[in-house]
């Protein structure tokens, strides 16, 4: 269940009131709109959940119900994250609604066939789905990442044992990580590099590159071109072999 209507009474505010107090900020919600959200016969779409978390001075992820990592928690959270009501999931799924509720409420666990039911419906992997990581792999991209950065090797993965080489193999390792998280490879990378060019367009960037002297001076001019090229790549693929590298450099780390 989410915390609307707990916090709404805990301030003493009617429904009405709520809808004025929120149209002073800018946020138009009527009080038959909060009224539907409280009773979970409408989801409010993800923009409205966080006006009303900071309307309340909350998380989102608490105002939601979302206060452990069950699979439960997980179900809801991409169903919010979709835009779906309980009715919403259960006529894509096939399920009942009482079904996606029980399933939220961690009263009733999902067999095999439900999962993929619910893994199809939101794109995801049966075990993203379950609220699971691999850790083990997780852990793997981590010693590996500190492997490269720590240790001169040659791997027989393809990759040539010099700064770029290396800066490619930890790139990679990033990218499974993401695709690991489920996350848009593409779309995260881009993010990165945007964010990268407004780092390197900030003059500072290059006081602190000349001014490094624990690892000694970085070069602006590598700095430059090393963004210029992933920029490059990011816009040529989708990340397949860059993934594929990754996976043959957990293989070589498997056999250390």
């Amino acid at each position: 269940m989410n915390r609307l209507k707990e916090l709404r009474q805990k301030n003493n505010l009617t429904l009405k009131e709520l809808s004025e107090q929120l149209s002073k900020r800018n946020i138009k919600i009527s009080a038959d709109a909060l009224a539907k959200y409280e009773r979970g016969d409408r989801e409010p779409k993800i923009d409205k959940w966080n006006h009303l978390a900071e309307f309340y001075g909350v998380s989102p992820d608490y105002l939601m119900g979302l206060n452990n990592n069950s699979f439960g928690n997980r179900i809801k959270e991409l169903r919010i994250k979709n835009g779906f009501s309980q009715s919403d999931l259960a006529k894509a799924t096939g399920l009942t609604r009482q079904a996606i509720s029980n399933y939220e409420n961690n009263e009733r666990t999902p067999n095999d066939k439900t999962w993929q039911k619910l893994a199809d419906c939101f794109n995801v992997s049966i075990p993203f789905a379950r609220g699971e990581i691999n850790v083990e792999l997780i852990a793997k991209i981590a010693k590996m990442v500190f492997l490269i950065e720590t240790t001169p090797f040659v791997t027989d993965c393809g990759f040539t044992n010099n700064a770029y080489e290396s800066s490619k193999m930890v790139c990679s390792l990033m990218m499974l990580l993401l695709k690991q998280l489920n996350l848009n490879c593409s779309e995260e990378f881009k993010n990165i590099i945007l964010n990268s060019q407004k780092i390197f367009n900030d003059p500072r960037f290059e006081n602190i590159c000349c001014s490094a002297k624990a690892t000694g001076p970085v070069s602006y001019q590598k700095a430059k071109q090393c963004i210029e090229h992933v920029s490059y790549v990011s816009d040529r693929n989708n990340f397949e072999n860059t993934i594929k590298d990754a996976k043959k450099l957990i293989g070589f780390y498997d056999k250390l």
